[in-house]
């Protein structure tokens, strides 16, 4: 038996090895994927109902301040009205915010894990190319045993 001849398998067999550990990082990277654009659904449709209760809140907060102000006597003009045109103004403005802020961080998360699933192929990738590195390896000590002379 030529001494060249384990190495050489030994190289062969961890770069088939590599390879497989590389297919396995693979399958991975698409369960991440998956992960990420299922997470991405479920933050959206969390914003969707907070968005949604808050403005029933705001619909009662507002219909109890007419109450109030309807019941004191007064006709619901002048600084009333200003300060109900106020209180939904502001109601608005913090529903449109909510949407906005949580339509933004939706978006950053998702980027940020798509960024983790494509350095995870990017690592698959990498280790895939062991199943060269070890052929070439095994054809190295094949040519230091003389096969090739």
């Amino acid at each position: 038996m030529s001494l060249w001849l384990i190495p050489a398998a030994a190289s062969v067999v961890g770069g088939v090895l590599d390879y497989k550990a590389g297919q396995g990082m693979d399958d991975l990277a698409d369960q991440e994927a998956r992960i990420v654009e299922e997470n991405k659904a479920l933050a959206t449709r969390e914003l969707a109902e907070t968005v949604r209760r808050q403005g029933r809140e705001d619909a009662m907060t507002m219909g109890a301040a007419t109450a109030r102000a309807a019941s004191s006597g007064a006709t619901v003009s002048g600084t009333s009205a200003g300060y109900l045109e106020f209180i939904e103004q502001e109601q608005i403005d913090n529903i449109d915010w909510m949407q906005e802020s949580g339509e933004s961080r939706i978006e950053l998360d998702y980027q940020a894990g798509l960024t983790g699933v494509e350095s995870s192929r990017i690592q698959a990738d990498t280790q895939k190319t062991g199943l060269f590195t070890g052929i070439l390896g095994a054809a190295a000590f094949m040519g230091k045993g003389g096969l090739f002379s």
